[in-house]
């Protein structure tokens, strides 16, 4: 029996969602395949939303997105993030998804997530849960 929404309730959408109902999931996939060229003349818009959701604010300076046979190919450039405890910036950001793996297993599965120039620069005292002997040592990493 499938499953019936009462009134003002929301749920998230799965893929079985997109697998039972063809109609819708073939808008989807027409929908991202139609968007994801355009995605650097939304970008501040994206922006904002995800600096409202996560309560930090992102730059990044070009945002590209294509659709393969795969599925859906996200790059990103010069993505800088100040954090509460340091500073994030990384050069390039590659993703792409599986479309096909992530329906046949159920879960989202990556085909490849690529970080290119990563430096996290953190502003945290080593061992700084409760632990005297690094007192006044910051942390930095770069990869």
């Amino acid at each position: 029996m499938p499953y019936k929404r009462k009134q003002g309730e929301l749920r998230e959408a799965t893929a079985w969602d997109f697998v039972s109902n063809r109609h819708n999931g073939d808008c989807y996939f027409s929908g991202l395949r139609l968007v994801l060229p355009e995605l650097n003349h939304y970008r501040q818009q994206l922006l904002a939303i995800v600096a409202s959701l996560s309560g930090i604010p992102i730059q990044v300076d070009f945002i590209q997105g294509s659709w393969q046979a795969y599925g859906p190919r996200l790059e990103m450039r010069n993505i800088g993030a100040t954090l509460p405890k340091g500073n994030l910036r990384i050069e390039r950001l590659t993703l792409e998804r599986d479309v096909w793996q992530s329906l046949l297993h159920w879960r989202w599965q990556f085909r490849d997530l690529t970080f290119h120039q990563f430096q996290l620069d953190l502003n945290v005292i080593l061992g700084g849960d409760g632990h005297q002997a690094n007192c006044g040592t910051t942390a930095h990493r770069s990869y």
